[in-house]
Order: structure tokens, then C-alpha cells, then sequence
């Protein structure tokens, strides 16, 4: 029985991932605003740092899995600079400690296919994410009202996740990148219509994802058979980022 600590565990594709591996008899520690083990509001650092020491105490100190999936696609810019970057980053390194104790530690974070596939979002709240500075990167993410924060803040982490991706590997823990499209959560609910008629977003399977679909990806890159993967990015979108971008990866290294 495995040990995986689940942010957002309490809806949309958070909650589908506790279902699976509860199922399969694993123990889930879950993170959310409310219906966890651990309750807390991640916008807060001091919040974070407290949902680090009470999964400790759930867990003996040792963690087989940490899937950072919590985030707000809505709302001001600067809750999801903090949500949707700062929170998964602290986590994730908070709990690396716990992590090594595992025979086959992996971290996972939630990014969105958004980050390849919508066009103009501001990429200076991306950099400011990643320049480390919580408070600065909060003041960014307001100049600019709306939803294009969101895959700013999710380029960030997984750029953060790339980055630190080696030198976790060699240290045993596998950390890795989930990046979803379009998929049938109630964060969406009332905007999927919109999205399924936008010609410039086209999904080729023709239909939403499903959180359980999510949670099958999530499931199997926790287990043994994933275990040389380090830094790889798993975009599960209906071919949406194909779509528009076939060419674009892999690219050469002479054509970056």
C-alpha cells in the first residue's frame, strides 16, 4: 500500500484521482479547502507550511507520491500566481524529505495544455513565478485581470518542474509534469459548450476529457513502470496541442 499525498483532492480530476487509487488500496492524504485530511487554503504561505507539518503527522514522515493537482482557472490573477505556482512548488519541496524515505518516490504537477495552445497570455507573470518572489509575482499577476494568468502560472511550474527534474532524479524521486486539455470538471461546467465551438481550439477526439482519464495517467505514472521517467511532460488533450502545433516539438536543438 502506497502512501500519495493529493492537493485539490476533493473535486474534478483531484477527487477522481483519490477514487482510483483508494480502489487499488492505496492510503490518499488529501489537501483541500474542505473534505481533506488536511484543510487549508494554498493561497497562503503560512496555510502551505502547515499542510506540509500535518501530512507529516499523517504519514510517519514518509510519502511514497506527492500530486500537486489543486488550482483556480478563475478569479484574480494574483490567487492563481499563488495557487496555481506557489502553492504546488511549496508543497512538492516541502514533502521531499518524506519522499525519500519511499522505496519509489514520485512528485507530479499539474500543469494545463494551455500553455502551448492559448495564444497572448502574459509571459512576464510566468517569469515573475519563477524569479521566486511570492509577493512580486502576486502584484504581476493583477496588472492582468482574467484568465490568461492561468497558463502563465502553469507554464511557470512546469518550467520550475523541468528545471529541478534531474537533480530530484538523482536523488531517486521522479518528478514529472501533467498537462491536461479540456476536461469535464466543475471548474469548466459552465463554459464547455464555448470551448467545444471554438474553432481555434480544436479537440480531434470531439469531446472533453474525463477526470477518471486523468486519474488512469496519474495511476500509472505513480507506479513501478514509470520510474525512468525525469522531467517529461505528459500533455493529455484529445490531440487539441497537435493539432495546432505539430511541428513544434520535438524541436532540434539547432532550431531553438
Amino acid at each position: 500500500m502506497a502512501t500519495i499525498v493529493v492537493s485539490g483532492s476533493a473535486g474534478g480530476m483531484g477527487s477522481a484521482i483519490r477514487k482510483r487509487l483508494e480502489s487499488a488500496g492505496d492510503r490518499v492524504i488529501g489537501i483541500d479547502r474542505t473534505d481533506a485530511e488536511v484543510v487549508v487554503d494554498l493561497e497562503q504561505p503560512a496555510a502551505r507550511a502547515e499542510a506540509i507539518l500535518e501530512v507529516q503527522r499523517h504519514s510517519g514522515g514518509v510519502v511514497d507520491g506527492v500530486v500537486a493537482a489543486a488550482g483556480v482557472l478563475f478569479g484574480p490573477g494574483s490567487r492563481m500566481v499563488s495557487v496555481n505556482y506557489f502553492a504546488a512548488v511549496q508543497l512538492v519541496e516541502g514533502l521531499r524529505e518524506a519522499l525519500t524515505g519511499s522505496v519509489d518516490p514520485t512528485a507530479l504537477v499539474f500543469s494545463s495544455n494551455s500553455v502551448t495552445t492559448h495564444p497572448g497570455y502574459p509571459l512576464e507573470v510566468a517569469d515573475a513565478c519563477l524569479a521566486g518572489d511570492e509577493e512580486a509575482a502576486r502584484a504581476v499577476g493583477d496588472v492582468d485581470h482574467g484568465v490568461t494568468a492561468y497558463p502563465a502560472t502553469k507554464l511557470a511550474l512546469a518550467r520550475w518542474a523541468r528545471r529541478a527534474a534531474p537533480e530530484w532524479m538523482r536523488s531517486g524521486i521522479c518528478l514529472n509534469i501533467v498537462m491536461p486539455g479540456l476536461t469535464d470538471t466543475p471548474m469548466v461546467a459552465d463554459h464547455m459548450e464555448a470551448y467545444l465551438r471554438m474553432d481555434a481550439y480544436p479537440i480531434p477526439a470531439a469531446r472533453p476529457g474525463t477526470p477518471d482519464e486523468i486519474a488512469g495517467l496519474v495511476q500509472y505514472l505513480l507506479g513501478p513502470d514509470a520510474r525512468f521517467y525525469s522531467g517529461s511532460v505528459f500533455c493529455m488533450d484529445g490531440g487539441s496541442e497537435a493539432a495546432l502545433r505539430a511541428d513544434d516539438w520535438p524541436t532540434a536543438p539547432h532550431e531553438s
